[in-house]
């Protein structure tokens, strides 16, 4: 009896989130969010424990071009809504990553890459949507996270 209205209220209340959601400004905080999370997860960083930070390639931040598939998936209508935070996210997580690793050079317990822009010259299709990836995606960007772990001493 109470799950029909139930069931009712969420439908409503998710519709109303989602056009909440797509039209909400960008705000400053997540960006101050990040960069706390950020410090934490350096902050483990010891002769015990090794951290890596990567930022990862998302739609609509690497400047590259859609495969003709990626178009005409169920996502790419909707890109533009998704970019408007989006992209001055990843303009100020990229600033934020490089003073990290500019600051932590040379202490050979932490890795920081921002691999957003491992995609930019592949043209066959490697979203899913605008930010998982499909198997030839993860392989690259898999490749490129093994690099980084060698060129900062984290592996061998």
């Amino acid at each position: 009896m109470i799950e029909l209205p139930w069931r009712v209220f969420n439908k409503l209340r998710s519709k109303a989130d989602s056009v909440h959601s797509s039209s909400t400004p960008f705000d400053q905080r997540n960006i101050e969010f990040y960069e706390m999370n950020r410090r934490a997860f350096l902050a483990l960083a010891d002769n015990q424990l090794s951290v890596a930070l990567f930022l990862q390639p998302v739609v609509g931040v690497d400047d590259r071009t859609l495969s003709a598939e990626e178009k005409a998936s169920w996502w790419y209508p909707q890109l533009d809504k998704n970019l408007r935070n989006r992209v001055p996210f990843y303009e100020h997580a990229r600033r934020i990553l490089a003073d990290l690793k500019a600051r932590g050079q040379g202490n050979g317990h932490q890795c920081i890459a921002d691999l957003s822009h491992s995609l930019k010259g592949v043209s066959e299709p490697v979203y899913a949507d605008t930010g998982h990836l499909l198997p030839k995606g993860n392989e690259v960007v898999a490749a490129q996270i093994l690099d980084q772990l060698v060129l900062c001493g984290l592996l061998r």
